[in-house]
């Protein structure tokens, strides 16, 4: 039994922990060290963040375009890259290391694929030598890292080379705890702005709402679901098991250990919570007894841009987030009829009589017809598929090798979130939608276009990785309308007497069969009315325990 105040914490070797240590104390206090002669991105790194280290200016290292011009002087005799900080005392840099080694595979075990991005700006809040420490764990090869990228956006992930030497130890050092408690502040600093951050954006009720509904959720067998983790994860996974059983064994652990509410919300208004973090595989252990969701959401909320296009082509603006128009019931009439009356079979010119003639029938404008009538038959294929939740099964037909999440990613990546202004053969996948769907892909580049020339003009970017790039584009604003849809369907919801709810971004999830699905299906139809779309809805029956599925102690489970 450990004594109370014990920490639980991953740890490796301790012999490989004096190593770093003593390769750490020779790397910051010796020039002639072998980590010290490279030009590499950490060197570039360290160097572009010494301004955040109080130290006197003679002290500091040659910015890193200075360094090359210390290098044509010097040549190789130049040995000093960083400057030589004070030689830092082992026994407490050892308990930093500790620490950092712990907070990385808690990221690493926290993440859905192994890979993880840091907030250097926290870190270094704790130990501002963070960036030095990182870069000898780095070069010591026992982490690694990749460049992220998708669409404009960029950052460096990190993994484990070798996640097996981690072990969960008990450990009582009043360093570590420090650290630990730092980090901790500052994340529950962090976590009560963004809570503030919701109520701004939505209101204190919806908070209390939401977070009512939330507490209501839980875990109904534990045990159960870590027995299925074990048994029958492999069976599913193409990725890393041995991380995935630590993924889903740490979302089970929070079932218990977090306090059920709104963890944060993010630039597009899409809220996060224990249950957006929680794999589908497990959630038939929870007390979710269905969730309904729109089908291929984002590539159907595009209709609406689509519309928007055709009918509004002289005011697209990045800023316009009311979704509320005159033209909806308009866009309404028009997708109401592709959802009952377009058929692939149909000749286009057919079809556009029919259309035309029953927007008229409907006392729609001529300005809106005519306007409509420029619509092509590629646009109005991609529309009736997306309407009719088509759109990825008809994708997986042609990959049969992918998974449908496998097929959701490569198709948001590069089509809808591509920053690519060309779309080439070798491209397959963006290749195929756009001899399917011609029309469409020129539309997306023109959303693309203007919402990135509009932010350059307004000044709307933001810094990534030293890149000043556009901080809202086409897939960002199928994002918000998403967001903006679903919390009034949640808002209408809550005012349902004992009908406890939660979104998880596109579906809403009923706990405990508190509301007929029914009744959600129908506030969700009646809210994407109201800017003119109708979606195909799926509902899922989550299956639920009655008794325990598997019999076995605690004690048969290990902790990895």
């Amino acid at each position: 039994m450990g004594k109370s105040g014990d920490l639980k914490i991953w740890m490796i070797d301790d012999n490989q922990i004096d190593k770093i240590v003593d390769t750490y104390i020779d790397y910051v206090t010796n020039p002639y060290h072998q980590y010290r002669q490279s030009n590499d991105w950490s060197y570039k790194k360290i160097s572009s963040d010494l301004k955040n280290i109080d130290c006197p200016p003679e002290k500091r290292a040659l910015k890193y375009d200075d360094s090359y011009k210390a290098q044509r002087e010097f040549g190789d005799n130049l040995p000093i890259q960083i400057m030589n900080l004070p030689k830092p005392n082992k026994i407490k840099i050892k308990q930093h290391f500790i620490w950092l080694l712990h907070q990385m595979y808690l990221a690493y075990i926290n993440s859905k694929n192994g890979f993880f991005y840091l907030n250097a700006q926290s870190l270094q809040s704790v130990q501002k030598y963070y960036n030095y420490m990182l870069s000898v764990l780095l070069k010591t090869g026992l982490f690694y890292y990749n460049r992220e990228s998708q669409g404009s956006f960029a950052r460096n992930l990190y993994s484990i080379n070798e996640p097996k030497k981690f072990k969960l130890k008990t450990y009582n050092n009043f360093i570590v705890k420090n650290d630990i408690k730092k980090i901790i502040e500052i994340i529950e600093k962090y976590q009560k702005k963004q809570l503030e951050e919701v109520k701004r954006r939505t209101s204190d009720k919806f908070v209390r709402d939401y977070n009512k509904s939330l507490t209501k959720y839980k875990l109904l067998d534990k045990n159960a679901a870590k027995k299925y983790v074990e048994n029958e994860l492999k069976n599913i996974t193409k990725k890393d098991l041995h991380h995935s059983k630590l993924y889903h064994y740490n979302i089970i652990d929070k079932h218990e250990e977090i306090i059920k509410k709104i963890i944060r919300i993010d630039d597009n208004n899409r809220i996060y919570h224990i249950i957006t973090r929680t794999p589908i595989q497990l959630r038939k252990f929870t007390n979710i007894t269905s969730i309904i969701d729109v089908r291929n959401s984002h590539p159907f909320l595009f209709n609406y841009f689509i519309l928007e296009y055709y009918t509004n082509i002289n005011n697209i603006d990045i800023n316009n987030n009311n979704y509320k128009s005159i033209n909806n019931k308009y866009y309404y009439i028009i997708n109401n009829f592709i959802f009952n009356e377009y058929n692939l079979t149909i000749p286009y010119h057919y079809f556009m009589q029919c259309l035309c003639k029953h927007l008229h029938d409907n006392n729609i404008p001529n300005n809106i017809i005519e306007n409509i009538k420029k619509i092509k038959d590629d646009v109005f294929q991609y529309m009736y598929s997306t309407s009719m939740g088509k759109m990825w099964d008809e994708m997986l037909s042609n990959y049969p090798e992918f998974s449908r999440d496998e097929i959701k990613k490569l198709m948001f990546k590069s089509v809808f979130y591509s920053k690519s202004k060309n779309i080439y053969k070798k491209q397959t996948y963006a290749f195929d939608f756009k001899k399917k769907y011609p029309t469409v892909i020129k539309i997306l580049r023109h959303y693309r276009t203007t919402y990135i020339n509009q932010c350059t003009e307004r000044n709307i970017t933001k810094i990534k990785n030293g890149e000043n790039i556009p901080k809202i584009q086409i897939a960002h604003k199928m994002m918000q309308i998403e967001s903006y849809l679903f919390i009034r369907i949640l808002k209408q919801l809550f005012k349902i007497k004992n009908a406890y709810v939660v979104g998880i971004h596109d579906a809403i999830a009923i706990i405990d069969d508190s509301i007929q699905e029914e009744k959600v299906k129908e506030i969700i139809e009646k809210q994407f009315k109201e800017i003119g779309l109708r979606p195909s809805l799926k509902c899922e029956n989550i299956y639920q325990h009655n008794e325990t599925l598997y019999d076995f102690d605690d004690d048969d489970y290990v902790n990895i």
